[in-house]
Parts: structure tokens; C-alpha cells; sequence
């Protein structure tokens, strides 16, 4: 019986792992169309019997392919930056309404702007609808811009109100219909992102310095493979606002210093009625703690911020 044991379970081992061969086969074949590769093969053959340098200039390019193809094939996760990113875009898009930030911020207070996140380095974001390609990005960087408000009472407001939004997402994380939206939004988006001849190629270039995919099929085949756990797992782990670092413009920068350093209250008063649950949460966020020591605030002169 313990011999028959050890055949079945051995037999059952051999089964998973035949099923694991074949599963890669699969993702191989939906990646490399074999008449391509097989083509190919064959005319870098023909070009080394007649033309050597053009068939090492094919063999070159060919193995530029299947370094930016076959990594999409071996991750068997979705990589932290595309999580990150499906956060990112739930938070705020730039210059879209659809983002929490926005409609927590300015669509149910009225304030002036809602808040918008960026994951990457964004130049020239304030006359720009969307991101450029062939920029260096910063893995490490995750930013939240409120803008532009009022007074500095607003800007209070605005942040406390961000950290209580950030605080909740990563205690509840995103909702699973919420994760669905944002996921589709981005399938889309990324065409958007590639609408042009120049985006195309900009994002072309990216892709082979970065040895990854073609843009679309990259982005698209993470966010096929993302799972809500997954996201949530992330945004427990690496989004945490008691860690934020604040940077902000003002007039009047001496007063907002010392209200920063002072957790000064920053009530909210507005010109329409609003729903006493909105109100009750304004209670909430106005007094949030903001937990800023005296040492850790720094004021400088815009005229010499740049030098």
C-alpha cells in the first residue's frame, strides 16, 4: 500500500508539473507567433550564408524582441509599480474628475481644486493634460498636489482632508467595484497615452531602454493579471500617511508655519447647505492631527527656491 502511495503521489507530481510545461508552452505560443519565429530563424540563416553583417544585424534585433517578449511571459505576478500605479490613478488622474480626490475635495466641499496623484516624474505637468514619454522615472516617488486654494485656513483643510482619505484607503483598501473601474479606465487610458505618432514612438524607445514589452500590450497584460488583494496588499504596505512629507506655497508663509506647527483648528464653512454626513466628517478632519514639530518646518523665499 505505502509503495502504491508513493507511485500516486509521484504519478500526481509528474501530472502538475507536465501541466506547468504546457501552461508556459501556451503563454510562449501566445507570445512569439511560430511562423514568425520560425521565419525569422530561417532568414538570419539564409543572411549568414550570403550577407553576414545583415544576418548579425538581424540576429541583433531578434534578441532585442525576445528580451522585451519573453519577461511579459515569465511573471507570473503583476509588478509593485503596476499596483501602485492602478492606486495612483484611483486617487486622481490628472486633470480628471473621476479620481477620489477630486470629488472628496472639490466636488462635495467646493473647494477650488481637487487633488491629483503622480507616481512619476511629471515636468511640465501644469500645461500638459497628460505625461510624456522619455523621462526618467523614480520608482520610489509618490505624490499628492492639492491646488490651487484659497487661504491658508483652505489649506489646512485640504491636507488633513487628503491624509483622512489616505488613512481610510489603506484601512479599507479600494472597493472591489471601485478597482474594477479604475482597472478599465486604465486599459483605455493607455490609448489615449498613445494617440499620437510620437507618443507612439517616444513610448517605443522607453520600452526598449527599459526592456519591457510594447507599451500598450505591457500595461495592459499587468493590468489583466492584477488582483484586488494584491492592490490592497500593496497599499497596506507602501502607502502610509504618517511617513508624508509636505511642501506647500503661500502668501503668507510665516502664518501657515506656525498653524502647521501649532495643529490649529481648520474649520470649514460653506456658502450652501451641505449633508449633515459630510458635516460630521468635517468635524473629524478639521482637528486631524497633524503631528509637525517645530525643527521639521522650513520656510524659504521663492525668489531663491530654484538657485
Amino acid at each position: 500500500r505505502a509503495q502504491a502511495a508513493l507511485l500516486e503521489a509521484r504519478a500526481a507530481r509528474a501530472a502538475l508539473q507536465s501541466q506547468q510545461i504546457e501552461a508556459q508552452l501556451s503563454a510562449l505560443n501566445a507570445q512569439i507567433e511560430p511562423h514568425f519565429l520560425f521565419n525569422t530563424l530561417a532568414t538570419v540563416k539564409r543572411l549568414y550564408e550570403t550577407s553576414p553583417d545583415r544576418g548579425r544585424d538581424m540576429l541583433t534585433r531578434l534578441i532585442d524582441y525576445l528580451r522585451a517578449a519573453l519577461p511579459g511571459m515569465r511573471r507570473s505576478v503583476s509588478t509593485l509599480g503596476q499596483e501602485l500605479d492602478l492606486v495612483r490613478s484611483y486617487l486622481g488622474e490628472h486633470r480628471n474628475s473621476s479620481g477620489l480626490l477630486y470629488n472628496r475635495i472639490r466636488e462635495a466641499r467646493g473647494m477650488n481644486y481637487g487633488g491629483y496623484a503622480y507616481i512619476e516624474y511629471f515636468p511640465n505637468g501644469k500645461y500638459m493634460m497628460k505625461p510624456q514619454p522619455n523621462y526618467a522615472r523614480d520608482n520610489d516617488l509618490f505624490q499628492i498636489w492639492l491646488r490651487p486654494l484659497r487661504t491658508n485656513n483652505d489649506a489646512l483643510f485640504a491636507t488633513r482632508a487628503a491624509l483622512f482619505e489616505l488613512d481610510g484607503l489603506r484601512k479599507n483598501g479600494i472597493p472591489e467595484a471601485d478597482f474594477e473601474a479604475t482597472r478599465n479606465f486604465l486599459r483605455k487610458y493607455v490609448a489615449i497615452l498613445t494617440a499620437s505618432q510620437d507618443a507612439r514612438l517616444g513610448y517605443a524607445l522607453d520600452s526598449r531602454w527599459f526592456g519591457t514589452a510594447d507599451f500598450i500590450d505591457y500595461v495592459r497584460g499587468g493590468l489583466d493579471k492584477l488582483t484586488l488583494e494584491q492592490v490592497n496588499a500593496s497599499i497596506r504596505k507602501y502607502i502610509d500617511p504618517s511617513t508624508a512629507q509636505f511642501v506647500f506655497i503661500s502668501a503668507n508663509a510665516d502664518e501657515l508655519s506656525k498653524a502647521l506647527v501649532d495643529n490649529t483648528v481648520s474649520p470649514m464653512t460653506y456658502n450652501s447647505d451641505k449633508p449633515q454626513s459630510l458635516l460630521d466628517e468635517d468635524k473629524i478632519i478639521e482637528k486631524l492631527p497633524l503631528k509637525l514639530k517645530a525643527d521639521n518646518v522650513r520656510t524659504v523665499n521663492a525668489d531663491s527656491m530654484f538657485e
